[in-house]
Order: C-alpha cells, then sequence, then structure tokens
C-alpha cells in the first residue's frame, strides 16, 4: 500500500529590520504555483484579519 506523503512549503521573510517570520504550510497544487511574494502577501493579509478580529472580540 502506498503511503501518502505530505509535503510542506516553508516560507521565510522579514518584514522590517527587527522582526522575521516564518511560516508553513501544506504544499498543494495551487500554492506550488504561487511564488513566495504571493504566499506572503496571503499570510500576511490573514494575519491581519485575525488581528482585527481579536480586537473585535476584546
Amino acid at each position: 500500500m502506498a503511503e501518502n506523503e505530505l509535503k510542506i512549503r516553508v516560507v521565510e521573510y522579514w518584514p522590517n529590520e527587527d522582526q522575521r517570520i516564518i511560516f508553513a504550510g501544506p504544499e498543494t497544487e495551487r500554492t506550488a504555483n504561487m511564488s513566495d511574494d504571493e504566499l506572503i502577501s496571503e499570510h500576511e493579509m490573514r494575519r491581519r484579519r485575525s488581528e482585527r478580529h481579536l480586537r473585535a472580540v476584546e
């Protein structure tokens, strides 16, 4: 029986001089076709959305 392999894509970036962000996610057909810049943009959008949600809940 063949095992399914989970491929993980890791991206590292520096939004400013003092902050380093590393994030990982499953590599799907969609993410495999995205550039690092596209993944970073998507990650930043999700992070900002999450921060807004947390502020609204407070």
